[in-house]
């Protein structure tokens, strides 16, 4: 009897809030998008921030620098290609927050070959830890330094969207927005916060989205009782503005430093699948307008649906085809397309460390994006060949004559001649991936060079002061 009426109290006070702050969201106008939880706390190379921390799988372009602009553009444009509409950023540190504002600089050189490049980022606050001042003083800066500057920020009609994780309770709803409407007294920013909070006055929060949820020993709970019950409160729920979902691949923490031993098996992408179900199941009977992916990039928690060495594109295409389902839209990524997405990276990394000319070769690069906006993959392609592999226009007197490498093809070792005179050997994979770099003295004669059994086409160059030669190596 008790647990009935503490359901019937529940359940009234359910009912019981209002429309939420209905004249203050009458100009906002919120259409069906998809948007990446977006960690952006990487360091270059495997000992790199946050890689050397333990990961489950490994990005198929290799362990990439989230400051990086080239690391950027990849992420912008293939998550567009998907049908992503922007990406939200998760911040908690210092090194966050400088990631965040790169990206805004990194999305305008996309704009800036096609302006109708519609592409939008928002910030999440990752509050482990936070007071209301500090609160303020992060706002304040998203106000000046990141909202103050650029066209590219999330907003629903006129107003910003911000973005809360909040791990464990240190901050209530009403001190959000207490710090939110101090920051931004003439605007009504739209508040979200991870997990639905009972306790909250119906000013507080515009929307609540769901969290990855599940874990047991065998890996098999990938929360579905919960996400069934999140969706079904949502429709009870007429405080909020809209209605949010979620979705996610799966879970593995245990190969992470902080690890808990949790773990959600992908089951081959099924896992995935189960999650985006029950948003087209949820999405009319309750009015789900936005859908967060989550997430595109924690490598070190094993929930990532960017591309891997271990699942290639699987996940990329799975999500392409639920996106289009809940925007009933058709989705147009292919092989090819994926290809000139990691090629594009390898460019463009080419140019950001020097190894390629700017002035020469950003404009090939430029192409190449315009191309891949237009799912052109082979005009992207071409273009991006003449980045990687780049026509040596040169007299025959300049040409760097050298010996032909042998075998070739090759079954993995090869014998690379080499010239009189110092030079620099670099071979780059056929994704424009560099795998090998040395430089020689005069007096070496030929280096060996082993391909470890990854099979495909390699690019050999070998250049010294005035000269430069370019020979194709086949890997069976």
């Amino acid at each position: 009897m008790r647990s009935r009426v503490q359901f019937i109290i529940l359940y009234s006070l359910l009912f019981s809030f209002s429309t939420f702050a209905q004249d203050a969201t009458a100009s906002r106008e919120v259409n069906n998008k998809v948007f990446m939880h977006y960690m952006a706390w990487y360091g270059a190379g495997e000992d790199g921030n946050h890689w050397k921390d333990g990961t489950a799988q490994e990005p198929i372009i290799g362990f990439y620098n989230s400051q990086s602009w080239s690391t950027h553009l990849y992420h912008i444009l293939i998550s567009s290609a998907l049908g992503v509409d922007g990406m939200v950023v998760n911040v908690r540190t210092d090194y966050d927050e400088a990631s965040l504002k790169m990206l805004f600089p990194s999305l305008q050189r996309i704009v800036d070959v096609d302006a109708d490049f519609n592409y939008q980022i928002a910030v999440s606050y990752d509050d482990q830890d936070m007071t209301i001042e500090s609160v303020k003083e992060e706002l304040a800066v998203l106000r000046d330094d990141i909202i103050g500057t650029t066209d590219h920020y999330l907003h629903a009609g006129d107003d910003p969207v911000i973005f809360i994780w909040n791990y464990d309770g240190f901050l209530s709803s009403e001190d959000y927005r207490e710090a939110v409407s101090a920051t931004f007294p003439t605007k009504n920013a739209v508040l979200l916060r991870n997990e639905i909070d009972f306790n909250t006055t119906k000013e507080a929060i515009d929307s609540y989205y769901p969290w990855v949820q599940g874990f047991d020993d065998e890996g098999t709970n990938w929360g579905e009782g919960y996400l069934d019950w999140y969706y079904r409160t949502l429709q009870i729920r007429e405080d909020i503005a809209f209605s949010t979902g979620g979705v996610w691949a799966g879970f593995d923490d245990r190969a992470a430093s902080w690890g808990q031993n949790r773990w959600i098996d992908r089951k081959d992408g099924e896992t995935l699948q189960q999650t985006w179900d029950l948003i087209h199941k949820y999405q009319e009977e309750s009015a789900i307008k936005w859908v967060i992916l989550e997430t595109w990039n924690d490598w070190n928690e094993g929930t990532e649906l960017e591309p891997s060495k271990e699942h290639g594109f699987a996940y990329a295409t799975k999500s392409a085809e639920n996106i289009a389902a809940f925007k009933d839209t058709t989705y147009v990524v292919n092989d090819s397309l994926f290809s000139a997405a990691t090629k594009l990276y390898f460019a463009a990394e080419m140019i950001e460390t020097g190894e390629r000319d700017s002035a020469t070769f950003y404009g090939f690069l430029q192409d190449a994006i315009g191309s891949f906006i237009d799912r052109d993959a082979k005009g992207a392609l071409t273009s991006l060949d003449q980045i990687i592999n780049p026509v040596v226009a040169l007299a025959s007197s300049q040409e760097l004559v050298v010996p032909e490498i042998y075998p070739n093809p090759s079954f993995g070792l090869v014998n690379i001649p080499l010239p009189n005179e110092k030079a620099e050997v670099t071979i780059h994979d056929f994704a424009g991936k560099k795998v090998y770099t040395q430089v020689v003295d005069p007096a070496q004669k030929a280096i060996q060079w082993n391909a470890s059994g990854a099979q495909g086409l390699y690019l050999i160059e070998i250049t010294t002061q005035t000269q430069k030669s370019v020979q194709r190596l086949i890997v069976q």
